[in-house]
C-alpha cells in the first residue's frame, strides 16, 4: 500500500505560488520603469532664467526682491487629482523667514501644471549683523505625493530647486539716490577747505552747478599735513541723512576714493567724529555716488568731510547733503 507525501505536495505547491508571485512582482516592476513613469516635477515660471538673486547691504536694510515663481508639474496628466505637498529648507536661512503661498498643491485631473506657486523671503533681520558678503541657499522640494495611479513619481532631478541669493557686502555708499532723500538748499553755505590747487579750483566751485568746475586739491600729502578736508557751515542748523559727490572733471580722474565725516552740531565748539568709512568705487560719468549715514544726525551746523585716499591730488565736481522728506 502506497501513502501519500503530503508534506511534499504541500512544499512544490508553494514553491509553484511563490514563482507565481514573484513573476507577478517582476512584471509590475517592468511596466513602471525610469522610461514608463509619469514623473512629477518643479519648474521655474520663466524656467529659461538663472535661479539666483542678489542683494545689496546698506544703512537701510538688506534690499532687493527675492520672488521665486514656480509650478508644480506632471509628464502625462492623470484621471484623477494628484495631490503634492511642497517644503522650503535652507541650512542658513531661518524656516520662518521662508515663505510659500502654497506648501499642498494639487494638479486637476486631466491637467499637467498646478497653478502659479510663490516663494519668498521678506525680512532678511537674520543677516543684519553680517556685513560681510555672503551666498545664502534655499530650496524648495516636492516631500510627498498622494495619487492612486502606481506610475507616478518624484523627478529624481527635477523633485528639488535650489535658488542662490546673493548678498553684497556692507556698504554705506550706493549708486542711485535712496527714497525720500530731498536735496538741502545749498546758496546760503559757506565753503572752506584744507587747500585748493589754483583760484579756479576753490571750495566754492563743488557748489556751484556747474560740472564742468571742480574743487581740486592736493591731497593729505601736500606739505606733509596730512590733512585734507571740504567743510560746509549751513545757514540754519538741519537733520542730516547723507551727502553725495559728483567725479571732478578738471584733471581726469582724481576722484575721492574713501572717506570719513565730522560734524558740529548748534552751539558745539568740538567736533563729532564718525567711525564709518565711506568708500567709493569708479565712478560712470557724471552720475553721483550717494553716501548714506548710518543713522540721522539732527540739528547738525557744520559738515566736514575728511579725504583719506587718494593721499595725493583729488577733487569734486558737485556737493550735496540730504535730509530724508
Amino acid at each position: 500500500m502506497k501513502y501519500i507525501n503530503y508534506k511534499k505536495i504541500y512544499i512544490l505547491v508553494a514553491c509553484i505560488l511563490g514563482c507565481v508571485t514573484f513573476s507577478s512582482c517582476s512584471d509590475d516592476d517592468d511596466e513602471v520603469n525610469e522610461w514608463s513613469a509619469n514623473y512629477v516635477y518643479l519648474q521655474k515660471d520663466n524656467y529659461l532664467a538663472i535661479d539666483a538673486f542678489k542683494m545689496t547691504h546698506n544703512p537701510m536694510g538688506i534690499n532687493g526682491d527675492v520672488t521665486y515663481n514656480f509650478f508644480v508639474k506632471v509628464k502625462s496628466p492623470l484621471t484623477k487629482d494628484l495631490v503634492v505637498d511642497i517644503a522650503a529648507t535652507s541650512d542658513e536661512i531661518p524656516v520662518e523667514a521662508l515663505s510659500l503661498s502654497s506648501k499642498e498643491i494639487t494638479i486637476k485631473a486631466g491637467e499637467t501644471s498646478s497653478e502659479n506657486i510663490t516663494a519668498t523671503i521678506s525680512d532678511w533681520s537674520f543677516a543684519m549683523n553680517n556685513k560681510d558678503a555672503k551666498e545664502y541657499n534655499f530650496s524648495l522640494v516636492i516631500s510627498e505625493i498622494s495619487t492612486h495611479d502606481s506610475s507616478v513619481r518624484i523627478s529624481s532631478n527635477q523633485g528639488t530647486k535650489t535658488i542662490k541669493i546673493a548678498k553684497g557686502a556692507y556698504s554705506p555708499v550706493v549708486s542711485t539716490i535712496p527714497d525720500g532723500w530731498k536735496t538741502i538748499n545749498r546758496s546760503e553755505w559757506k565753503v572752506s577747505s584744507s587747500d585748493w590747487y589754483d583760484t579756479g579750483n576753490k571750495p566754492q566751485s563743488a557748489i556751484d552747478g556747474d560740472i564742468s568746475t571742480s574743487w581740486f586739491t592736493y591731497g593729505t600729502a601736500y606739505d606733509g599735513n596730512g590733512e585734507c578736508w571740504f567743510d560746509v557751515v549751513l545757514n540754519t542748523a538741519t537733520s542730516l541723512d547723507g551727502f553725495s559727490i559728483t567725479r571732478e572733471n578738471d584733471y581726469g580722474g582724481y576722484n575721492i576714493q574713501k572717506a570719513t565725516i565730522q560734524v558740529k552740531k548748534e552751539g558745539d565748539t568740538a567736533w563729532t567724529t564718525y567711525d564709518t568709512v565711506y568708500e567709493f568705487e569708479a565712478f560712470s560719468n557724471n552720475d553721483p555716488q550717494y553716501a548714506m549715514l548710518d543713522t540721522r544726525i539732527d540739528n547738525v551746523k557744520e559738515f566736514r568731510i575728511n579725504v583719506l585716499s587718494p593721499v595725493t591730488f583729488v577733487g569734486v565736481a558737485e556737493f550735496n547733503l540730504y535730509e530724508k522728506k
